[in-house]
């Protein structure tokens, strides 16, 4: 089983008899992503596992050999500057204080699963010297008990016909996990708030993955979620978001100056009256010579290349 904590995605794969899997990825999704798995055998946790990326679905890009050159690179020179100077020239105007709408780390996967059922402030009691004690007192839905000499956590179903028969998933600060042994190391005074989400019908919107109840954690310690172990975490790249630059550049002053060595926009124009494809963007307010490419795809599926250079020059408003 496999969730993607970032786009609160969940769903399960099998395995063939030597173990091997493919793994699809059902959506295109942007930057970096942890994705949390669970195997199971039979309907059991197995415990102690691991994934072994063989090969991905995109080619390996083999990089040009280089080479050290005394030569100045005009480009990092002029990527320097620009860094500079966005930034110097912004400072302290036009600053606003952003309002925190939300401060809850776990809001998103819980409006995912169409709110919680029971939810409790840990402030509200008297420190529990430790979780088993927090939750055998207190927290309901929830089981505190020993399997086979070792504590664990299980979740009362609303379904008593189907019950959860296995670790929950837990969500610390916005990170998954199903690690019940790490859960259980946390201290009691560290903890806020706890929910608990048991009903069957409302752990159905994210897939097996949380088939056997979810715990939230929203803690009082910074980063909480970080200190999880990994061991069932893969970290993988997605795709690349493209520029938009229909508009222009979100900046604090108009005297803020906007350098960027390229420009890049994705665009669909459509002809106007006079039969002529045309659109609009912004430059970059470096001055000089720059080249304009075109490539696309006609609509009856030729493809077309074009470039052209253009003079850039300042003029005053």
């Amino acid at each position: 089983m496999f969730f993607l904590q970032k786009n609160i995605f969940g769903y399960e794969v099998s395995t063939g008899d030597n173990g091997k899997l493919t793994w699809p990825v059902y959506f295109g999704f942007y930057g970096d992503e942890n994705v949390m798995y669970s195997m199971e055998s039979r309907g059991k946790t197995l415990a102690n596992t691991t994934i072994q990326l063989l090969r991905d679905s995109f080619p390996d890009i083999k990089a040009p050999l280089v080479a050290p050159s005394n030569k100045k690179n005009p480009y990092y020179s002029f990527n320097t500057i620009a860094k500079v100077s966005n930034t110097s020239f912004a400072y302290g105007w036009n600053q606003e204080v952003k309002e925190v709408k939300n401060t809850n780390p776990n809001a998103a996967i819980e409006d995912e699963l169409n709110g919680v059922d029971f939810t409790i402030k840990v402030d509200d009691y008297v420190v529990f010297p430790t979780i088993e004690d927090l939750f055998r007192e207190v927290v309901r839905f929830v089981q505190n008990r020993k399997v086979g000499g070792k504590q664990t956590l299980r979740v009362l179903s609303t379904d008593s016909n189907n019950p959860m028969m296995g670790d929950p998933l837990y969500v610390v600060d916005g990170i998954a996990t199903k690690n019940t042994d790490y859960i259980l190391s946390m201290n009691p005074g560290d903890i806020a708030i706890i929910k608990v989400i048991n009903d069957v019908k409302k752990l159905k919107n994210l897939g097996s993955i949380t088939k056997n109840g979810v715990v939230f954690f929203q803690t009082k310690v910074a980063n909480m979620g970080s200190l999880i172990p990994k061991d069932d975490i893969l970290n993988i790249r997605g795709l690349s978001k493209p520029r938009v630059f229909s508009e222009l550049p979100n900046q604090l002053s108009d005297r803020t100056p906007y350098l960027m060595s390229s420009v890049y926009w994705n665009t669909q124009p459509e002809l106007n009256e006079s039969g002529i494809i045309s659109d609009t963007f912004h430059a970059a307010d470096n001055t000089g010579t720059i080249k304009i490419r075109v490539q696309g795809i006609t609509s009856d599926g030729v493809p077309f290349d074009r470039e052209e250079e253009v003079k850039v020059s300042f003029r005053p408003n």
